[in-house]
């Protein structure tokens, strides 16, 4: 009898954290857009220090990445979308955690990007890891389709 009420009691502390974590994670906020001059951002934006993401390229696949998993963070904010066009386009793709107010302290993002050319590149232009909220742009230039799928970690 004891086991059971101390496997039914696990579960059930299980199932409660399961829960939590679940009502933690939030969608990032997301702005996508086909923009006529990439530099537009900078332009509008010169005080901004653009801080680049570190880049890897696969075939097909463009991995922006900045920070490093830690022990004990967690995924806190998704997003994903894609579109595409009839012709080559600039797109300017702004995420931005959280929404709105204080987040948890970012340790980690990453966005994985599927374009149709390898040109772009992605930068933080507020906040970061360490601090409470992150805010990144990706470029995609010449571009026929759009496809990312983007995780932010923290504590």
């Amino acid at each position: 009898m004891v086991r059971l009420t101390i496997v039914i009691l696990l579960a059930t502390i299980a199932i409660a954290t399961a829960r939590s974590v679940e009502k933690e994670t939030q969608p990032l906020s997301v702005k996508i857009s086909t923009v006529e001059d990439i530099n537009l951002f900078r332009a509008q934006n010169p005080t901004e220090v653009l801080t680049p993401l570190k880049r890897v390229d696969t075939k097909n696949i463009i991995y922006y990445t900045v920070g490093n998993r830690v022990s004990g963070d967690a995924l806190v904010a998704t997003a994903s979308d894609s579109q595409q066009w009839s012709s080559a386009q600039n797109v300017q793709l702004l995420l931005q955690y959280p929404r709105s107010g204080q987040g948890a302290v970012v340790t980690y993002a990453i966005v994985t990007v599927d374009q149709s050319s390898s040109l772009g590149e992605a930068y933080i232009v507020s906040g970061g890891v360490g601090k409470r909220n992150i805010a990144i742009v990706v470029e995609a230039r010449s571009t026929t389709y759009f496809r990312y799928a983007a995780q932010v970690y923290g504590l």
